[in-house]
């Protein structure tokens, strides 16, 4: 029995070392076992390091982790019979205690519903076992701290809960699992029983420290093996022994082994200090000098240059730096004939780069292999189990239940997924309409208050539909039933087992597992392959940990979701020749040539260490001083982080890559780690490259940057965009381009890149005959399309050309609220002039009690009854009947100050009612407006008829001529047009036109400098609802839109003021009679205009903007039109806004041009 230390320096060859004294033990008679005691991620390089020095193989050596080791011995003497319970069921187990003594837990009830609590309790429990503090301990410091009066003291409070928990965590596993975190403790109390490990030869290679039960396993090892060598990176000749020492965390682990050797009384060999001239870097000064002297203070100073062997980049960001390393290793590849695998990226922050450096590569097609356990809550089987208890658990919410159909693990395809969820969105299904009711039967009403009988064809897409809903809802529905059925754990997980079993999901995990083979994703075929059986592990955890207990639903749901959120597969390298990319700290680099640090920025290289949720520094330290050690503090920590950076810049015998990026995903400013500072300062012939960023303009004959033929494209396009804007391209680009044009596999992607150079994202004409097709002849269309067109082509095209409209949502939006009240006061109106009522007599109870009626009769036809859906919107009902009835009122009040009265309500042209508005267009091409205007109200004086016509609107709206003249807004103008056209028809006389106004539907805002009276208040009501628009501003007129309103006074009707002789103030919008005539001709000009411009084909996307209000805000399509700004040809059309007395010449020149205008 011995101990012997094998110490070197970083490259000094102790894992060489190691490998040469196995094999010279091996050549040695005997049978005695020899184990290589590794790191668990290192086992596999291990192994592959000893079969590739030993010939032939034998199987008296093994290459072991301290847990494997763990239960060899276990599986010799005794002690592993008992199942062991898994990370995952503890976790779950934890969570059920904590359940159980939630009313006794101080602080850990309330944090055990954050994510992430239960995995940060679990590895305080682990960190406690192994520390060697149990329950009494804890219980004994709560007792002096309670004595000490601080019983109150969050310390105090964690002690306390802590407590009972790991007592309980403890009285579970009792007879009947072992800790996975006492494993190794088993094991140290079991070797000294083994025959196996008595007299065996123990190499210990590729650790920094131990645990304290992993102290114990080496004692043991130490007491009862022949012989145990422990290779550490540590200088026996280094003279400081501090804190501030760079092998203070290696020298702590020696002082520690040398005093457990010393206590049990093994001897202690001699050490072999392996030479100072350290091997890894006999052919690179530079990397010799940089291991010896960066970390060495003071430094010295070298005038040596680093080219060839040490590179310094200065990234833009992390994406041009892992664009820059991608280049760099295909370089080192290609230019000195390094392979894959003797090339390394290493970072501090894997999560950070760990998607980029996978996207970069694979585009740079780069065998890599990223050395972490794949986490895998993102997996469609995952999401299935997750989302299918969730569906039981909300009772069949929306969100769960499409959740499950998207996995592609259901019985559904995506396209018929896609037709159920538009089905379901547009009439709001949920909740027991899954499974109630008998089939479907919902459709959409042409407008609100009108039925239709379904036609065949509707008839054919129910049945379709329903036989989709029973395909998606009869596997889950059988889950359901199974879950709320089973009398515990055990018989819920065969529900989940049943479901996945049922919907046959082990075929399509084979299946997309074959296709990711085929299709060379070897890591994705893994993680297919490993999945299934990871969530059955899952399940037999739960069932171990949980199995004859009766779960709650939603605490069931809360268990899986925290087993499954925590579960992860460990990869295997799918091929031996790939670049690896893992931290500093994790993997176990194999011999290098060349290694690319990546992220050296002040924030990673020193990592800041962070305090522990549980336990911060101070209460560890406390602990500490009352004989409880726990891990070491973030402070303490962070001591090691000198050590983590020499090795990371220790790794590579030949060439070095450091780099850093300037910025981060934001934009926010990054620094350079101070070592790259003091690198440069002992290096000064050391310059930073710069990476990402523009490309320089100059010859461009620097050939750097290519490293594939898909990236070469790219890089193409780029000088080509810059060639077009200075006129001259390098001769190199166009041999780069020859190339790419003479290999085939490489023609269809250049035409690809090349045409993102001239793309223009112009839009020809559409023909003639596909005019006619999509428009047809009359062209049939209304003015709200029309002035859809005016404020783009592109965006008139896709909704009134295609057709395509969003799909529907069962939700109240301001569309769906504007043709609710709508509809209510076309059905109020029509039963007050059934009831022979006047408006202006109207009295607030019987319009209250009519509007009940229609608002009750109409709400279950809005939004397939999303009124009576909810409580919230019972509520939003009520508010909309009481916005309603002040509108309803409001014109009441203006009925009886007015002598127009409504000759019609919801008034349709074209369709049905009136006839349509036609308009000759060109080349035997016409044009049919149909449409609905809101109200049109007429009165008579002096044997004349005058007609108003009245638009509601649910927002505030304005009149604006200039709008007019751009032909955006066109409504108000047409509705008058048509009504003053067929007012001999439905007014059985001719009329004049008097006014068109828009009016407000909606609650008004009344703000004030001072409280008000309730009269005041009314009238500041009234004038909120005042119909504002144009009017003609002849005496008659007025008087008939107002008759109470006299000489200095406004009106509560219109808009519009008197002054003190009688006359309209300026602010009132009045108009001669011929100008509402000249507006009234330009619109019927424009309307035409924009009708040619239809017919003519124009569908470019050229939207409008006016001022800070663009087109694009309310289009639907944006993302199919592709219109930017910086693309050549797409500019805004600019809406200057004009002051009316600019646009009524505008107007007139027009007009007397007969020009289309814009």
């Amino acid at each position: 029995m011995s101990l012997r230390f094998i110490l070197g320096r970083a490259g000094a060859g102790k894992t060489q070392a190691c490998v040469n004294m196995i094999r010279d033990a091996l050549a040695t008679p005997g049978a005695s076992p020899i184990i290589y005691l590794v790191p668990e991620q290192a086992t596999f390089q291990a192994e592959r390091a000893l079969l590739s020095s030993i010939r032939p193989a034998m199987v008296r050596v093994q290459v072991l982790s301290f847990r494997r080791l763990a239960w060899r011995v276990l599986g010799e003497v005794g002690g592993a019979a008992r199942p062991q319970l898994g990370e995952l069921g503890r976790r779950m187990a934890l969570r059920g205690l904590i359940s159980n003594r939630d009313k006794e837990l101080c602080i850990f009830d309330r944090a055990a519903r954050r994510s992430g609590f239960i995995q940060r309790l679990a590895m305080t429990l682990t960190e406690l076992g192994r520390h060697g503090i149990t329950p009494a301990h804890l219980s004994g410091q709560l007792e002096r701290l309670r004595e000490s009066g601080r019983g109150s003291e969050a310390l105090a409070l964690k002690i306390s809960d802590l407590a009972i928990i790991y007592q309980d965590y403890l009285t579970y596993l009792e007879g009947r699992f072992t800790d996975p975190d006492g494993v190794l403790l088993l094991a140290a109390r079991a070797i000294p029983e083994s025959r196996w490990l008595s007299g065996a030869q123990v190499w210990v290679d590729g650790f920094t420290g131990f645990d304290p039960q992993e102290y114990r396993v080496l004692s043991a090892l130490i007491s009862t093996a022949s012989r145990v060598h422990v290779a550490l990176c540590l200088d026996d000749g280094e003279t400081g022994h501090g804190v501030d020492s760079l092998f203070f965390p290696t020298r702590q682990t020696r002082d520690r082994l040398e005093q457990l050797a010393h206590s049990g009384g093994i001897p202690m060999d001699a050490p072999l200090a392996l030479p100072q001239d350290l091997p890894r870097f006999s052919d690179s000064p530079v990397l010799a000098y940089l291991e010896r002297w960066l970390f060495a203070i003071p430094g010295k100073p070298c005038a040596v240059s680093p080219a060839g062997q040490l590179a310094l980049v200065a990234a833009s960001n992390r994406r041009a730096e892992v664009e820059y390393a991608a280049r760099q290793l295909v370089a080192l590849a290609r230019d000195r004939g390094y392979r894959w695998r003797e090339l390394a990226v290493i970072v501090r922050d894997l999560e950070a780069y760990a998607e980029l450096v996978a996207t970069v590569f694979r585009e740079y097609r780069i065998p890599h292999f990223i050395d972490r356990r794949r986490p895998v809550s993102h997996h469609p089987l995952v999401e299935l189990v997750r989302s299918a208890l969730d569906v039981v658990s909300t009772g069949w919410a929306y969100e769960p239940v499409f959740r499950v159909l998207k996995t592609d693990l259901a019985a559904l395809s995506r396209d018929e997924t896609d037709q159920l969820e538009n089905y379901v969105l547009a009439f709001g299904i949920r909740g027991s309409r899954w499974l109630t009711g008998g089939p479907w039967k919902y459709h959409r009403p042409f407008a609100l208050g009108e039925e239709r009988v379904p036609s065949e064809r509707d008839a054919a897409q129910l049945a379709y539909i329903n036989r989709l809903r029973g395909k998606a809802a009869r596997p889950l529905a059988r889950f359901q039933g199974a879950l709320q059925a089973a009398p515990a754990v055990q018989e819920m997980a065969a529900a989940v087992h049943g479901l996945l079993d049922e919907l046959g999901v082990v075929a399509r995990l084979e299946e997309w597992q074959r296709q990711a083979e085929s299709s060379g994703q070897p890591e994705v075929a893994q993680e297919h392959a490993q999945i299934y059986s990871g969530v059955l592990e899952l399940l037999d955890q739960f069932v171990e940990a949980m199995g004859g207990h009766r779960l709650p639903l939603e605490e069931l749901c809360q268990v899986m979701e925290s087993g499954l959120d925590s579960l992860n597969l460990g990869m295997v390298p799918p091929g031996i020749d790939q670049v690896l990319i893992g931290t500093v700290e994790r993997s176990r680099h194999p011999e290098l040539k060349a290694a690319l640090v990546l992220g050296m920025g002040d924030a990673e290289f020193p990592l800041g260490r962070e305090e522990d949720v549980i336990f911060n520094d101070r209460e560890r330290e406390e602990l500490e001083e009352a004989g409880l050690e726990l891990a070491p503090t973030a402070r303490r920590r962070q001591l090691e982080e000198e050590y983590l950076a020499y090795v990371a810049l220790t790794r590579a015998g030949h060439f070095l890559h450091l780099s850093y990026p300037l910025a981060d995903e934001g934009g926010r400013p990054l620094s350079p780690s101070p070592y790259l500072t003091r690198l440069q300062r002992l290096l000064p012939a050391l310059r930073p490259s710069r990476a990402g960023g523009e490309l320089a303009s100059g010859t461009g004959g620097d050939l750097s940057e290519l490293a594939c033929p898909e990236q070469a494209a790219g890089l193409l396009v780029r000088r080509l965009a810059t060639a077009e804007k200075t006129g001259t391209l390098d001769r190199v680009w166009v041999e780069v381009y020859r190339w790419l044009l003479g290999r085939p596999e490489h023609r269809r992607q250049l035409k690809h890149v090349l045409g993102s150079v001239f793309h223009t994202n112009a839009v020809p004409p559409l023909p003639q005959d596909l005019v006619r097709q999509l428009y047809g002849n009359p062209v049939r269309t209304s003015v709200s399309r029309l002035e859809r067109f005016a404020s783009c082509p592109f965006w008139h095209f896709f909704s009134s050309g295609l057709g395509l409209k969003p799909r529907p949502v069962q939700t109240v939006d301001a569309p769906g609220t504007g043709a609710f009240f709508h509809a209510c006061l076309k059905v109020f109106a029509r039963r007050l002039q059934e009831q022979g009522k006047d408006w202006g007599q109207l009295s607030r109870p019987e319009a209250a009690e009519l509007l009940h009626a229609v608002v009750h009769q109409l709400a279950p036809a809005l939004e397939g009854e999303v009124l009576l859906s909810t409580a919230h919107y019972r509520h939003l009902a009520g508010t909309m009947e009481r916005a309603l009835l002040r509108a309803v009122m409001a014109m009441a009040g203006q009925a009886g100050r007015s002598s127009f009265r409504p000759a019609g309500a919801e008034l349709g042209f074209g369709r049905a009612g009136l006839p349509p508005l036609v308009l000759d267009l060109e080349a035997g091409w016409q044009m049919e407006l149909h449409g609905q205007i809101d109200r049109v109200d007429v009165a008579e004086s002096g044997g004349e008829l005058f007609l108003r016509v009245v638009d509601y609107k649910t927002s505030s709206a304005r009149l604006a001529l200039d709008e007019v003249y751009y032909g955006t807004a066109l409504q108000l103008l047409t509705y008058l047009l048509v009504a003053q056209e067929n007012a001999p028809s439905f007014l059985n006389r001719a009329a004049r036109s008097a006014a068109l106004f828009y009016m407000a539907l909606r609650e008004p805002m009344i703000a004030a400098a001072r409280p008000l009276s309730d009269q005041e208040v009314e009238r500041e009501i009234r004038m909120k609802f005042r119909l504002s628009g144009l009017m003609v501003k002849e005496p008659r007129v007025l008087r008939l839109m107002d008759h109470t309103l006299v000489p200095g006074s406004r009106s509560e009707v219109v808009s519009l003021s008197l002054k003190k002789d009688g006359g309209p103030e300026q602010r009132s919008r009045v108009v001669d009679e011929e100008k509402l005539d000249l507006l009234l001709r330009f619109a019927r000009h424009r309307i035409r205009s924009l009708g040619k411009r239809v017919i003519r084909g124009e569908v470019h996307p050229r939207p409008v903007r006016r001022g800070p209000r663009r087109a694009c805000q309310l289009c639907e399509y944006t993302a199919a039109c592709g219109f930017d700004v910086l693309i050549r040809g797409n500019t805004y059309r600019e809406l200057r806004p004009c002051p009316d007395a600019e646009v009524w010449p505008r107007l007139e020149e027009e007009l007397a041009a007969g020009g289309e205008g814009d």
